[in-house]
């Protein structure tokens, strides 16, 4: 895809299963603004965060955590 339909979205730093993904901003970014977001988010928070930001496409399904789990 490309064009401006990108979006930031919070996933799991460490991998949990459990951690309900959510959308930031978006779907109507560059995939370039997007990721520029995403590094300042990133840089911002820290590497020890429980929160990583992620650029994604418009049709990205967000992962629900315990919802998909059960």
């Amino acid at each position: 895809m490309s064009g401006r339909n990108w979006k930031v979205v919070a996933t799991s730093n460490f991998a949990d299963e459990t951690y309900a993904e959510k959308e930031i901003i978006g779907p109507w970014l560059s995939e370039m603004g997007a990721d520029a977001i995403c590094k300042i988010l990133n840089r911002e928070y820290g590497e020890n965060d429980r929160t990583y930001y992620t650029p994604k496409t418009a049709d990205y399904k967000l992962w629900r955590g315990m919802e998909e789990l059960i």
